[in-house]
């Protein structure tokens, strides 16, 4: 293999790995920001019963 071809092939294995790690952290800052979402709603389930507004 040439060493042009060798250079190519690893720029092609950097640009995969770095698509990689991107989506897989999107997913995880989606998934935070879901739980934080899911605890909002949560406390003012909390709060309405602790004011008698719901049993």
């Amino acid at each position: 293999m040439s060493m042009r071809n060798r250079m190519a092939m690893e720029a092609v294995q950097v640009d995969l790995r770095l698509c990689g790690t991107g989506q897989i952290w999107q997913k995880k800052k989606r998934e935070e920001q879901q739980a934080r979402l899911l605890k909002l709603f949560e406390e003012d389930d909390d709060l309405e019963v602790e004011l008698g507004i719901r049993d």
